[in-house]
């Protein structure tokens, strides 16, 4: 507090007259001439906004003590909710670390963590001990950037970010982040084949315009029957009569040429 020609500024931080009262918000100053003082605010408290308002206090013999009252308003501030899903099954999952970023104003960023309840000098509590759900307020109105600067575990990190504007009729907004799952070797095709639901591709004896196996043709020999002389044509000429013998072969010959060849095929 500093008093120039009876205008007692109040600053609680400094000033050349000491406050005489540690308690905080409030200031006791003594030994002052008896007269008439202004009082004003320099500095506002933290978290408030200041005050033009200026008051007069007069110090008389009857009257020596007098007191003043300074209303401060709050700084109007907005609550930040990050929701974190699955991609997949939109259920909720926790363990992600986003960056709050200022887009108008010179304020740093804040870091939270998800169910990080203790405030530390590099990050700010997550006010929600929900799983996948952190809360961030006291922020200034105006424009704030979200992004994910660590993905919860098994989890790849998104590189969406976000913008939300906290205004004096909408304070409290919430954004939303998903992250899919991470590949694993289970969800990779093997080694030499096709994806899943794709054909093979075709073998060779598959493809197109192939000539067939060739066919294997074996001759077996009918089962021994009468036999039977060849039909006699107009081209044929009779035989002589021979030995008995001879004429036997020449006609099991011929039977064995009339029956003809049974054909079997096999497949390679």
């Amino acid at each position: 507090m500093t008093v120039t020609d009876n205008v007692m500024e109040v600053d609680e931080q400094a000033g050349e007259v000491p406050d005489e009262d540690l308690t905080k918000g409030k200031i006791v100053v003594s030994g002052l001439a008896l007269g008439t003082y202004v009082f004003r605010e320099v500095k506002a408290p933290e978290g408030f906004l200041p005050t033009d308002e200026e008051k007069e206090a007069t110090l008389t013999e009857n009257d020596p003590t007098r007191t003043v009252i300074f209303y401060n308003e709050p700084i109007p501030t907005g609550l930040l909710t990050v929701f974190k899903r699955d991609g997949k099954t939109l259920k909720r999952i926790g363990g992600a670390e986003f960056k709050i970023c200022p887009v108008d104003t010179t304020a740093d960023c804040l870091r939270v963590i998800d169910n990080n309840v203790d405030a530390t000098d590099d990050h700010v509590m997550d006010e929600d001990e929900t799983v996948g759900v952190i809360v961030v307020s006291g922020l200034e109105l105006g424009l704030w950037k979200v992004s994910e600067v660590k993905a919860p575990p098994t989890y790849e990190k998104t590189d969406d970010e976000q913008q939300v504007e906290l205004t004096e009729n909408q304070p409290n907004r919430d954004v939303t982040f998903v992250n899919n799952k991470e590949s694993t070797p289970d969800d990779r095709p093997p080694s030499g084949r096709p994806p899943s639901g794709n054909p093979e591709p075709p073998g060779d004896s598959e493809v197109p315009g192939t000539p067939e196996q060739p066919i294997l043709i074996e001759e077996e020999p009918l089962a021994a029957g009468p036999e039977e002389p060849p039909a006699a044509g107009p081209e044929a000429p009779a035989l002589p009569v021979t030995g008995g013998s001879a004429a036997g072969l020449v006609t099991a010959g011929m039977a064995a040429l009339a029956a003809g060849l049974v054909l079997r095929r096999r497949w390679s």
